[in-house]
């Protein structure tokens, strides 16, 4: 395909259409395929400088995938003689060649979002040194000389990811990582076991994840508004509760009732509830504890609440839903048994209405989204639920308290009843 010379002049010389570069990688694509996915493909230390010419003083997007290919070694020392590192805005690595090789030279200034699958000693430290920009990274290795790394230079609000649980060895310390942020805003771990060695204290942390680990030490996070723990455990002691004052949004998946139990926060918006489908009773107990924390405000007062593969009793549901009466969004999806007085209860009066009689307020009054997901529910054979699901939303809008969207599935067929 021909284009015009000033066309074809300004692709040459608009140096961010060519800053997203991928080094060696996809051995098995055609040796004329020069772009995959956005980023100009480069096994060749000449396409590379080619590409670095057209790119000109752009911020780069690097991925490092290369590693079987023969011109590794001359890709990178193209890398560093060019001075492109000083460019990187993004480094991604996705291949364990950079463990045998070094980066000496290189410098991160520019550096703004790293994710290493795989990394080395070296590289760790020379991003820690120069990478002042930082604001997120993703770290899936560390060396067995490492003891900790250090961000003490990164100025700039960071995000932190540490997934270390193939190759972190004893004498690594989280602890020692974390705790040399200056600004941490968002930090998540996984496979993780953190040592009770005293209270660890994040002052600007807003959001903190915690995939399957053991947190032995209690936190002071006065600013945290966003907590997630899958199958995780916290400290459980009676004197030392962890309290989050800033608390708005809480995520519990296949935690104990005790973790639940420990958290106090102050006032949460928004509260997910997932994965007890395996243990019924362990889900009712779960449950049942989310009723017994909601005298406190915290609970009391969330106007959001999704419960995602849970087993409960259509009768707990609705004690949930009335002592939480000022919901605007429920979601449920799992093993729900719906029987006709819960629908009653949605919609204030009996079903169905035979005459004009005076309506109850409903639970929920200022509900908006109501969205039910059963499993090991047939709608088919109980066309009933979803006729009472309709009359109850359908009362609710006469009675003015409306509904922005309701919907009703059966999540093992995928068969939909879109009321709103």
């Amino acid at each position: 395909m021909r284009v015009c010379r000033q066309w074809k002049f300004a692709v040459l010389h608009t140096g961010r259409l060519w800053s997203k570069i991928r080094l060696g990688g996809l051995e098995s694509s055609p040796s004329q395929q020069r772009r995959v996915d956005g980023y100009e493909l480069c096994h060749t230390p000449h396409r590379l400088k080619k590409i670095l010419t057209f790119a000109a003083d752009a911020p780069l997007d690097l991925v490092l995938a290369f590693p079987r290919i023969e011109s590794s070694k001359e890709l990178i020392d193209t890398l560093r003689t060019s001075n492109a590192c000083f460019q990187i805005r993004s480094l991604l690595i996705e291949d364990d060649w950079i463990q045998n090789h070094n980066l000496d030279g290189f410098e991160f200034p520019a550096l703004e979002h790293a994710v290493l699958y795989y990394s080395s000693p070296s590289l760790n430290m020379q991003i820690m040194k120069s990478a002042h920009r930082l604001r997120y990274f993703d770290l899936a290795q560390v060396g067995k000389s490492e003891h900790g790394l250090d961000f003490t230079n990164v100025l700039s609000p960071l995000e932190l990811k540490l997934r270390l649980q193939n190759c972190m060895h004893a004498d690594f310390s989280v602890r020692q990582t974390i705790c040399s942020i200056p600004h941490l805003i968002r930090l998540s771990l996984y496979a993780l076991a953190v040592p009770d060695t005293g209270t660890l204290t994040f002052p600007t942390l807003q959001s903190l994840s915690l995939h399957n680990v053991r947190l032995g030490c209690n936190l002071a996070c006065p600013s945290l508004k966003e907590l997630c723990l899958f199958h995780s455990s916290i400290p459980t002691k009676r004197d030392h509760p962890l309290i989050l004052p800033s608390l708005a949004c809480l995520k519990l998946e296949d935690i104990s009732d005790a973790d639940c139990a420990h958290i106090r926060a102050g006032s949460i918006d928004t509260l997910y509830l997932s994965h007890f489908q395996y243990d019924t009773r362990r889900s009712e107990l779960m449950l049942e504890t989310l009723l017994e924390e909601a005298i406190k405000p915290g609970y009391l007062h969330s106007k959001r609440l999704h419960l995602y593969a849970v087993s409960i009793d259509t009768h707990l549901l609705f004690d949930i839903l009335r002592q939480m009466n000022v919901l605007v969004e429920i979601h449920v999806t799992g093993y729900v048994q719906l029987t006709k007085p819960f629908f009653e209860a949605l919609a204030g009066c009996s079903l169905p209405v035979k005459s004009a009689l005076s309506h109850a307020a409903p639970i929920c009054p200022y509900l908006q989204v109501f969205a039910l997901a059963l499993r090991g529910t047939t709608l088919q054979t109980r066309p009933y639920v979803a006729s009472w699901f309709k009359e109850a939303i359908e009362i609710r809008g006469k009675e003015g308290y409306p509904l922005k969207e309701a919907s009703l599935q059966e999540s093992e067929r995928g068969a939909w009843v879109h009321l709103l």
